[in-house]
C-alpha cells in the first residue's frame, strides 16, 4: 500500500501535533510500501524547528514541501479581530493552493490519502488530492471542528459548516481523539455515523527507554 499523508505540522518542527504525526507514522511505516508526505515547508509561522526532529521521518519515500507565506503581525490581527476571510479555513489557506505542486511531484497514484488536521487547511488540501486521485481518504480531527470556540462570525461558521459536512461525505472514515467527540458527531451525522472512529493521541512505549 502507498500512502500520502497531508500534515502542515511535520517534523522538524517543534509542535504537538509532529510529535503525535511522528507516533502514528513510526508504526505504520512497516505496515506500508511507501509513504509520501506533504507539509508546509520551514520555516512556518509559529512552527519552530527542532534540530533534533531532523531525523524523526527518515524513513518515508518522499517529503514534499509548500511555502506557506504569512506574517505574524497581520496573522495575530485577523485572529484577534476575527477577519473572515482569513477564517476561511484559517490563516494558513494558502496552502491549499499548492495542490497542482503536489500532484506534479507525486510519484504515483496512492492507495489511500490520510489527513491531520488542525490547521484545516491541511483537510481541503487533502480534499483537492482526493478528487483529482479518486483515492480513499482517511480524515483525522485533532480538535472539533465546526463545534469551536474559534468561529463567531455567522458568515465564517456558516462556511464551515458547509465545509465539514462536504468532507465528511467525501472521506471513508473520520478519526477523533476522544470517544465523546465520537458520540457528538455520530449524534450530529447520523448518516455518516459509520465513518466515526476512535483514534486517540498516543503514547509511545519506547519513550521509556
Amino acid at each position: 500500500m502507498n500512502i500520502v499523508f497531508v500534515v502542515i505540522v511535520f517534523a522538524p518542527k517543534n509542535d504537538p501535533e509532529c510529535l503525535q504525526t511522528g507516533k502514528y507514522i513510526k508504526y505504520l511505516l512497516p505496515l506500508v510500501n511507501n509513504l509520501d508526505a506533504v507539509t508546509s515547508a520551514d520555516p512556518t509561522l509559529f512552527m519552530p524547528v527542532d534540530p533534533h526532529a531532523e531525523d524523526f521521518h527518515d524513513n518515508i519515500r518522499q517529503k514534499i514541501e509548500v511555502r506557506v507565506p504569512e506574517n505574524k503581525y497581520f496573522t495575530w490581527v485577523c485572529n484577534n479581530l476575527q477577519i473572515g476571510r482569513y477564517q476561511k479555513p484559517d490563516p494558513k489557506h494558502r496552502f491549499i493552493d499548492s495542490f497542482k505542486k503536489v500532484l506534479s511531484e507525486l510519484h504515483e497514484i496512492p492507495d489511500l490519502v490520510y489527513s491531520r488536521s488542525m490547521p484545516l487547511s491541511s483537510t481541503l488540501l487533502a480534499e483537492k488530492l482526493v478528487d483529482e486521485l479518486r483515492a480513499p481518504w482517511v480524515l483525522h480531527l485533532s480538535d472539533p471542528w465546526v463545534p469551536s470556540f474559534l468561529y463567531h462570525r455567522e458568515d465564517v461558521l456558516s462556511f464551515h459548516q458547509v465545509v465539514e459536512r462536504r468532507c465528511f461525505a467525501k472521506a471513508r472514515y473520520i478519526t477523533l481523539t476522544t470517544e465523546d467527540l465520537v458520540a457528538h458527531y455520530r449524534d450530529f451525522y447520523p448518516e455518516f455515523q459509520d465513518k466515526f472512529c476512535y483514534f486517540p493521541n498516543c503514547y509511545d512505549p519506547d519513550d521509556d527507554l
